[in-house]
C-alpha cells in the first residue's frame, strides 16, 4: 500500500528538514502543538448581571466549564467531563445555572444539561430522553426561570416546542408540531408565537399565532429563490427579526409585522455588498448595532464614530449583557483575543487570550483577492503566503457547509503551514453565504459542476501569479470540502499532488438518502435545490455523474482521509470506499478512523493527531518542513486512528530521537 512507500520516504523527509525555520524572522520552527491546539479559552459568555463570565478553557486535554468574577479575577472550575472535551456554555437568565448541551461521541444526539454556577458539581440533564434531539428556542427575559426548547421525541423529523422550569426540571409541551415545523420562536414571557415551515417546493413559511392555543397563520412566504432567515422575534414580540433578500442583491435585515405580514427595514445595507448579519438590542430593546462579515468580522453601531474603532483587527460579537460588551479580536496574522468594553467607564480590558503559547510571535498576514471565475463571477478568496520568493508549494483548503464562507481571522494551522514553506489559500466558491444573493444562486445544481470550476479556476490564477508552484499543489477541504476535494482531484487529476479529505461525501445518492429523519423537512430548500432530489431519476443521473466514487478510476495522486466512526452526515461506509478505490489503484490512501468522533474532530488529542498526520503528508509530497517529533500522546492518538483505518503505524513514526518518547505508541503494527 501506499503509506508503506511513504513510511520509507519519512526519515528523507526528516533529515532534510530540522526543526529551525530559514526565513529571515529566524523564529525556531512553530510547534505543532502549539499552533494546532484549541483554542485555549473559548466560548465565554457574560452573567446577566454582568459581573462574571462563563467559559470553556483547556486543561490536561479537555474543555472545562469555569467561571471568573470580572472584579476580582478570581475564577473557579465547575465541570470537566473526562470522556469529551465541552465546546459550549451560556447562563440562564435568572444567572442561577449554567447550561452547555453536549452529544455522545459526535452523534448530534444533543442534550441539554444543567449546572449550578457556584463550585464544581454535577451535571443535570434537562432532556432525559432516549434518542432525542435538543435544541434551543429561547431565554424568556420575563420568566428567568424557564427554557423554550425544541424536541423530537415525539417524531425525529417534527420537533415540538416544550418550557422546562429550572427550578424543578419540569417538561411541558406548548406547541405540538403540525407536521412541517422546522424552528419555533418564542416572546419574552416564553410564549411560542411563531415558527417557520418549509413546503414540499422548497418556500419558506413563516407562521405566527395570536397566544398559546390559537391557530396558526401564515403571515409571510419566500419561494425557494428568496432567502429569508427569521433570527428572533422582536423584544415587543409583535413582529419577527429576519434577513432577507426580497428585492435586493444582499440580505439585509428586516421586520416581518406578525398581525399583518407587512415587511420594513430594520436596519437595510448596513454592510454594504456583503450579507447583514444579526442585530445588537440594548437592554430596553431598541436595536444599537448590527454585526457584519466583509473582508473580516465588525460591528455596525448606529452611532459612530464608536469604541470599536479603537480596535486593531476584526471585531466579532459575542455577548452584550448589563451595559458590557463581549467581543472577539483577532486579524489573519493576530491570535484572537477577548475584550470587555464598560459602557459606564468607556474602558476597554482585555478578558482572555486565546492563544498565550504564541505571544510575541510573528506571523505571515493574510492578503484578500477576487478572483474571477470562467464565467466572470468574482470569488473571494484568502492568500497566506511564507516567508520567501514564490512561487510556493501551495495548500488550497475549501471549507465545509456548503453554505457558510470563509473570511479573514487567525487560524493556528494556516500559520503551522506557512512557517513549514506553503502558501495557505482558502476560496470562497459560487453557493457560499455572506456574499449576496449573485454568489448564493450561482451555487444552484452546480455540485460537482461549476462549484468544482471555481476550484480549478482559482487554481489557475494562483499559478499564473506566480504564488503557486505546478505539480506542489494539494486540496484540503472537511464535509462538502472533501467532496469540493476529491471532485476536482477527479475533473483534473494531473493538476494536484494530493489531497486531503475530512468526512467528504463520495457519493451524492447515498449521502442525501441516508441524512438523519431531523434533515427531512430541510432537504425541499437546500439539498434538493443545490444537489438534486435522487428520489427523481433525471436528479438522481447526475446526482451519481458528479460522485467522485463513480470517477475514482482517474484519481492519480496520493489521499489522506480522517473520518469519525459516529458520523451521523457522511457515514463511515462514504470514507470506506473512497480509500478502498485509492488503494486499490496503488496510490497512497492513508486513512484516519476515529472511534470516539462524529462529524469533526471534537477532542484535543484527535484534533492535534490530525495535523500531525497532514503535517507528514505535506511533507512527503510538497516538500515543505516538519518537527521531527510530538509527544508520546499525541503519537499513540495517531497510532489508534492508524490502526483503525488499517493504515501502517510506521507513517506516523517519529525519527530516532523521538524513538524513547514514542515507543510505547509505537507497538502493535
Amino acid at each position: 500500500m501506499g503509506g508503506v512507500r511513504l513510511a520509507a520516504a519519512l526519515a528523507l523527509v526528516f533529515a532534510a528538514f530540522g526543526c529551525t525555520h530559514d526565513g529571515p524572522s529566524r523564529q525556531p520552527l512553530l510547534d505543532l502543538e502549539a499552533a494546532a491546539r484549541p483554542a485555549f479559552v473559548r466560548s465565554p459568555q457574560l452573567s446577566p448581571n454582568g459581573e462574571e463570565v462563563a467559559y470553556i478553557k483547556m486543561v490536561n486535554g479537555r474543555g472545562e466549564i469555569f467561571v471568573r468574577s470580572l472584579q476580582s479575577g478570581t475564577e473557579r472550575r465547575i465541570y470537566r467531563n473526562e470522556e469529551r472535551t465541552l465546546d459550549n456554555v451560556f447562563w440562564s437568565l435568572d444567572g442561577q445555572a449554567l447550561l452547555y448541551f453536549m452529544d455522545a461521541g459526535g452523534d448530534e444526539g444533543y442534550h441539554l444539561f444543567k449546572l449550578s454556577p457556584g463550585s464544581q458539581n454535577t451535571p443535570v440533564d434537562l432532556t432525559p430522553i432516549a434518542g432525542v434531539q435538543a435544541e434551543l428556542v429561547a431565554r424568556p427575559a420575563r420568566a428567568p426561570h424557564l427554557l423554550v426548547v425544541a424536541l423530537n421525541a415525539r417524531d425525529p423529523s417534527a420537533p415540538d416546542a416544550f418550557s422546562i422550569n429550572l427550578n424543578n426540571g419540569v417538561l411541558t409541551e406548548i406547541a405540538r408540531n403540525p407536521g412541517l415545523v422546522t424552528a419555533w420562536f418564542a416572546d419574552d414571557a416564553g410564549q411560542v408565537l411563531a415558527a417557520t415551515e418549509i413546503s414540499q417546493a422548497g418556500a419558506l413559511r413563516l407562521l405566527a399565532r395570536d397566544g398559546e392555543g390559537a391557530p396558526w397563520r401564515v403571515v409571510f412566504e419566500a419561494p425557494a429563490d428568496e432567502r429569508l432567515t427569521v433570527l428572533r422575534l422582536a423584544p415587543d414580540g409583535r413582529s419577527a427579526i429576519v434577513r432577507s433578500n426580497r428585492g435586493a442583491p444582499v440580505d439585509a435585515l428586516m421586520q416581518i409585522d406578525l398581525a399583518t405580514g407587512a415587511m420594513a427595514p430594520l436596519m437595510a445595507h448596513a454592510c454594504g455588498r456583503y450579507d447583514a448579519g444579526t442585530p445588537i438590542f440594548g437592554d430596553d430593546g431598541a436595536l444599537i448595532a448590527a454585526t457584519c462579515v466583509e473582508v473580516r468580522p465588525q460591528i455596525e453601531l448606529l452611532e459612530q464614530p464608536g469604541w470599536t474603532t479603537r480596535l486593531s483587527g476584526g471585531v466579532e460579537f459575542i455577548d452584550r449583557r448589563a451595559g458590557k460588551w463581549l467581543v472577539r479580536v483577532d486579524a489573519g496574522d493576530m491570535p484572537g483575543r477577548y475584550i470587555i468594553y464598560d459602557e459606564s467607564s468607556a474602558t476597554l480590558t482585555t478578558f482572555a487570550d486565546e492563544h498565550p503559547a504564541l505571544a510575541g510571535r510573528a506571523f505571515s498576514p493574510t492578503e484578500h483577492h477576487w478572483v474571477l471565475a470562467r464565467d466572470g463571477l468574482l470569488l473571494s478568496t484568502y492568500v497566506t503566503r511564507p516567508i520567501g520568493r514564490g512561487p510556493h508549494p501551495t495548500i488550497i483548503t475549501l471549507h465545509g457547509g456548503p453554505w457558510t464562507r470563509d473570511y479573514e481571522t487567525f487560524n493556528g494551522e494556516t500559520q503551522l503551514y506557512a512557517e513549514r514553506g506553503y502558501a495557505v489559500v482558502s476560496i470562497n466558491f459560487r453557493g457560499s453565504t455572506g456574499l449576496g444573493r449573485e454568489t448564493f444562486e450561482a451555487g444552484v445544481g452546480e455540485f460537482g459542476a461549476a462549484m468544482t470550476n471555481d476550484v480549478l479556476d482559482v487554481t489557475q490564477w494562483l499559478i499564473d501569479e506566480g504564488i503557486a508552484r505546478p505539480q506542489r499543489i494539494c486540496l484540503m477541504g472537511g464535509s462538502y470540502g472533501g467532496f469540493a476535494v476529491l471532485s476536482a482531484m477527479t475533473r483534473a487529476p494531473q493538476t494536484y499532488a494530493c489531497g486531503v479529505d475530512f468526512a467528504g461525501p463520495v457519493d451524492l445518492v447515498t449521502l442525501v438518502e441516508a441524512f438523519p429523519p431531523s434533515w427531512g423537512p430541510f432537504l425541499p430548500r437546500s439539498w434538493y435545490r443545490f444537489v438534486g432530489d435522487p428520489r427523481q431519476s433525471a436528479d438522481r443521473r447526475i446526482m451519481h455523474d458528479r460522485s467522485p466514487i463513480n470517477h475514482a478510476d482517474t484519481l492519480a495522486a496520493p489521499l489522506l482521509v480522517f473520518q469519525g466512526a459516529n458520523d451521523p452526515r457522511v457515514t463511515q461506509a462514504q470514507s470506506d470506499r473512497i480509500v478502498e478505490a485509492v488503494r486499490s489503484r496503488g496510490l497512497e490512501g492513508v486513512y484516519l478512523l476515529a472511534g470516539n468522533e462524529g462529524h469533526s474532530f471534537a477532542n484535543e488529542e484527535t484534533a492535534l493527531a490530525v495535523n500531525r498526520a497532514v503535517e507528514l503528508f505535506f511533507a512527503r509530497h510538497l516538500g515543505g518542513a516538519a518537527q521531527a517529533c510530538v509527544s508520546a500522546e499525541i503519537q499513540a492518538a495517531l497510532d489508534a486512528m492508524l490502526r483503525a483505518g488499517a493504515s501502517p503505524l510506521s507513517y506516523g513514526a517519529p525519527d530516532e530521537s523521538c524513538a524513547a518518547a514514542s515507543a510505547p505508541a509505537a507497538a502493535g503494527n
